[in-house]
């Protein structure tokens, strides 16, 4: 364990940057903090400092960490459970700004180094409890080699040091608090600990609310002795008041997101996740892809857990009352997780970071599969030695390569990965097999050199000459000639949009997209041009919406204009997606459109 703490420390503090860990993710997470307690404006009605911090410390690519309410609010994207653990660090660090010489403003470096040193403190925290909790299942030594292993042959080594300001570190930390009390429990559960639990159990769900799901351990704890529903129903009446405590608890664990929630959203619960293009895809999970991709696969970057999972057999057969609440939240967790649609859960790791939290669950199986194979014999323990020496290696090495962006963290492909498999920089032109490298800016431009590019038209269409729309008209020109165009106002904000399915735009992984049309807006009228719009709609719903409102000041008036966007088709969730252009309009004067076309861009196949 004190090795484990003399790597994480060094590695995060004398090795990895800390000027940029209040980035992206994060930076949803962290800003409550100087919302409230430095700008006074926990709504984000000024948006003034926000812009300020987003273009001073580059925070942030696009402003997607909270969302608008109709009535002028911002309501955070992310749940605020990191905030409030971090709370203790981040007023020493408002404390000390200003006599340090930093400006205090919240992102200055004092605040960098408050959230990096509250990851350091709850990682050994982690570490400590879970030591606790493991002694009293293991003997000292399969303790410290079960720890030894989690630590330096999984990805928690990146989450707790690199990547320590994200949730999964913190997370672990709870799941060890949460464990270890529950492993104290007898017959007849002490209230005092029935409601600590209940209270890391909404500290956990306000940090990620899906974790939520751990209730389930306590839950199924003493399910052994629940062999009929009258020993169950017994058992309740025997704890009621801890069950009590447990439920009160949960609820003062959550109660600050929902106090947030309700100032801000006037809602006890706001489900904050609205981008349509993520969610849940419980009718169909990735689980094959989560497990087994060399995009981010669980199985494929952290072997080790697969030794874990086969060990639940083995805690079947040695400790039933482990296996109940184990496997049921195993089974359970990762059908969540795996549900997920962005299911390799984007950048800023290696492996799959979303089962970091489980991975003391994930110890005790493995540990009841080494202590069995060792009990097979000299030859049959020296060959698992040699296994779990070589997922050592293998981890270690990867961690380097990730942290060397040989291993890239969002674009890998199984012929990329082997490609760059052990070796200690990236071969010539192995580059061409990652997976399309995607624009992280508002505003998205196509590369310049289309080579290995395919062009072709998908669409053109005269505006004012197709026969649904209501708002076509022969326009008349100085010159006495007709034309015909459509036409927008107040009544007709809209053009015909343009309708096609995922599919029917490309077969490819992905493909570039030009947008053209013509716009005339006459010198009589003062309002902002009409503007492009893009967008992929899931079920009815749009997701990556793009406009090309920014241009409006540029277009002249009094002659015909062409409006363009570049856009890239996004990762859509289902191939039923759709794609969506038109042309909008927000002002009261006439305007008038009379042309389209969407030039494709695909990659060229080898």
């Amino acid at each position: 364990m004190l090795l484990a703490m003399l790597a994480i420390l060094v590695l995060r503090l004398l090795i990895a940057e800390s000027d940029k860990t209040l980035t992206w993710d994060v930076f949803g997470y962290y800003l409550y903090l100087p919302a409230y307690f430095i700008y006074g404006d926990i709504t984000l009605q000024n948006m003034g400092w926000v812009n300020q911090i987003i273009e001073t410390y580059h925070t942030t690519g696009t402003f997607y960490q909270a969302i608008q309410m109709e009535s002028g609010n911002w309501v955070m994207r992310y749940p605020g459970g990191l905030a409030l653990l971090n709370t203790p660090f981040f007023l020493a660090a408002d404390a000390l700004a200003e006599p340090l010489g930093f400006a205090r403003d919240g992102f200055s470096r004092p605040y960098q180094m408050a959230w990096v040193i509250g990851g350091i403190f709850y990682a050994f925290i982690g570490l400590i409890f879970a030591r606790k909790l493991l002694l009293q299942f293991f003997s000292d030594g399969w303790t410290a080699t079960l720890l030894f292993l989690l630590v330096f042959a999984t990805n928690y080594l990146e989450q707790s040091t690199f990547s320590n300001s994200l949730a999964h570190n913190y997370l672990f930390a709870l799941y060890a608090l949460a464990l270890y009390l529950v492993s104290k429990w007898t017959e007849i559960i002490p209230w005092k600990s029935a409601l600590a639990v209940g209270l890391l159990g909404g500290l956990i769900a306000i940090c990620r609310p899906n974790e939520i799901l751990l209730i389930l351990v306590p839950i199924l704890w003493k399910c052994s002795p629940w062999s009929t529903i009258l020993a169950y129903a017994d058992f309740l009446k025997k704890n009621a008041m801890a069950l009590v405590a447990a439920a009160i608890g949960l609820i003062i664990g959550g109660l600050p997101q929902m106090l947030y929630w309700h100032s801000v959203s006037g809602e006890w619960f706001f489900y904050s996740y609205q981008d349509n293009g993520v969610g849940f895809d419980f009718d169909r999970p990735h689980l094959i892809n989560f497990l087994f991709s060399f995009r981010k696969g669980w199985y494929i970057y952290t072997p080790l857990m697969l030794l874990a999972t086969a060990g639940f057999i083995q805690l079947y057969k040695t400790n039933r009352k482990l296996f109940i609440p184990f496997f049921t939240f195993f089974l359970l967790n990762l059908y969540i997780v795996a549900s997920w649609s962005v299911w390799w859960y984007g950048g800023g790791s290696y492996s799959s970071r979303s089962m970091i939290s489980s991975y003391l669950i994930m110890a005790f199986p493995l540990g009841y599969l080494l202590i069995w194979l060792k009990e097979k014999g000299k030859a049959v323990w020296m060959s698992a030695q040699v296994l779990l020496a070589m997922i050592l290696l293998l981890n270690l090495f990867q961690f380097w390569q990730f942290k060397a962006k040989i291993i890239n963290p969002e674009r890998m492909t199984a012929d990329y990965y082997w490609k760059v498999f052990g070796k200690t920089s990236v071969p010539k032109g192995a580059e061409k097999y990652l997976l399309v490298e995607r624009q992280t800016t508002a505003i998205e431009k196509m590369p310049e050199d289309t080579s290995h590019l395919v062009r072709s038209l998908l669409y053109e269409v005269w505006l004012g000459t197709t026969a649904d729309q209501d708002n076509r008209m022969q326009i008349e020109w100085p010159d006495e000639s007709l034309e015909a165009v459509a036409f927008m106002d107040v009544e007709h904000p809209y053009t015909r949009a343009f309708e096609l399915g995922f599919r029917e735009v490309t077969i490819e992984e992905y493909a570039w997209l030009k947008i053209n049309t013509e716009i005339y807006i006459p010198d009589s009228v003062e309002a902002e041009a009409p503007m492009l719009v893009t967008q992929f709609n899931y079920k009815g719903k749009p997701y990556k919406y793009t406009t090309t409102e920014y241009l409006g000041p540029k277009v002249k008036r009094g002659e015909w204009e062409i409006i363009t966007m570049d856009y890239m088709t996004p990762e859509v969730r289902t191939e039923d997606d759709e794609l969506k252009v038109y042309l909008w309009y927000r002002g009261k004067g006439q305007v008038y459109a009379r042309s389209m076309e969407i030039i494709k861009y695909e990659p060229r196949r080898h």
